[in-house]
């Protein structure tokens, strides 16, 4: 059950960051100026993060696991079909119906994921989010090749192994030897009961829980905000978008390698390396774009590599602290702090792209970087990591 949960993370995140180089062009279609490109990505930002939280309050209480592929069925036909979008509202339906597609999904594959192995969460959620990564590396490149050598209305074409991997997907569901036969009496063994709400577990971890989701949501800046700000820095140096999506595309491999290294960790060393690594990618950070060609791609993987290590950490800490909420968890270390940054990231590019000061962008993700990783020292430590949650 896991693979298969790692693979269809791999078909939703390929679905959504072929968005990162195409902001231009789609501003281009429908006729936006960079301000309303912008907006267009907080409203992503919104529906994809925000969305989560919504739906795993839901999720928490009642069997959800049709979300599975029902969410990135939504995802994948919504976004095969942006290049038939030729007015703003148009283009905003089409993502905001994409992006719940993607809420969806996330809490309810995460905390399953989770399950299929309890006594090693942070490893059970590294296979979890490879499948992200390597979709989030493949994504860019491309929908840069599709759109070099054909045009985004042939877009609408990655239907077809997008539906047929789901159908798939769904029979393999349904069979009782799909993997894990513990993971789902596991997750309804945690379900909030009826006398619990999201609310009164929230409150009961108010503190740990808020530092988590400031904790994620500067790591998110960094992470998010790298590869809109490659994609309107390289845009005026004339590259193709074959060319422009290489470093974009290094950015999420780098995060890819991080969070797949996160296997190979013992529990007693995720806390050092929750906060270490974060400290080490905040220079790199600010030299990218100070770099060029090869070791522009070079410095961007390895800072992704250096955020992606801490990414499924923090979600195995986040399902252990509310082992009754986990899909709400989920959605807070995976939802709630990609929306925060998500948000963040727009506004301070338009503001640092107005003022001509757009290379000042990778100096404050060097800070929130640098921030993310010192403020780890608030976290409680838990008694049994890898274990709470079972």
């Amino acid at each position: 059950m896991l693979i298969l949960l790692a693979a269809t993370h791999f078909l939703v995140d390929s679905a959504a960051l072929i968005l990162a180089p195409l902001w231009p062009l789609l501003g281009n279609q429908v006729q936006l100026a960079n301000g309303g490109i912008l907006w267009m990505v907080a409203l992503w930002s919104i529906s994809t993060s925000f969305g989560q939280f919504g739906i795993a309050c839901i999720a928490d209480r009642f069997p959800c696991r049709w979300m599975i592929w029902a969410g990135p069925a939504v995802a994948v036909a919504c976004m095969s079909c942006l290049g038939w979008a030729t007015s703003t509202w148009a283009l905003a339906g089409l993502l905001c119906l994409a992006g719940l597609g993607v809420a969806a999904f996330h809490p309810e594959a995460a905390a399953n994921a989770g399950n299929c192995l309890p006594e090693r969460r942070s490893q059970a959620m590294a296979v979890f989010a490879l499948g992200g990564y390597l979709g989030q590396f493949f994504g860019p490149i491309y929908i840069g090749w599709v759109t070099e050598h054909y045009n985004l209305q042939s877009l609408v074409w990655s239907m077809i192994p997008g539906f047929a991997w789901l159908v798939c997907l769904c029979a393999l569901l349904r069979t009782p030897t799909s993997g894990c036969p513990r993971a789902a009496s596991r997750l309804e063994t945690a379900r909030l009961g009826t006398k619990d709400s999201t609310i009164r577990l929230l409150s009961e971890n108010s503190g740990p829980v808020s530092l988590l989701i400031l904790i994620g949501t500067l790591r998110v800046v960094a992470a998010s905000g790298v590869p809109l700000s490659l994609a309107f820095l390289l845009d005026p140096q004339g590259q193709n978008p074959t060319q422009a999506s290489f470093p974009i595309a290094a950015m999420y491999f780098g995060i890819g390698a991080g969070g797949a290294s996160t296997f190979f960790l013992k529990p007693m060393q995720e806390r050092r390396v929750m906060w270490i690594l974060p400290i080490c990618a905040s220079p790199v950070l600010m030299l990218i774009p100070f770099t060029r060609d090869y070791w522009m791609v070079l410095t961007v993987g390895l800072s992704g590599f250096c955020l992606g290590v801490t990414l499924p950490i923090l979600i195995s800490y986040g399902q252990q602290l509310i082992p009754k909420g986990q899909r709400v968890a989920s959605s807070l270390t995976m939802g709630v702090t990609w929306g925060a940054g998500g948000l963040l990231v727009p506004l301070v590019v338009h503001f640092l792209k107005d003022s001509n000061l757009e290379n000042m962008a990778f100096l404050l993700y060097g800070i929130c970087a640098l921030l993310s990783g010192l403020l780890c020292h608030g976290l409680p430590q838990l008694v049994n990591p890898g274990s709470r949650a079972q």
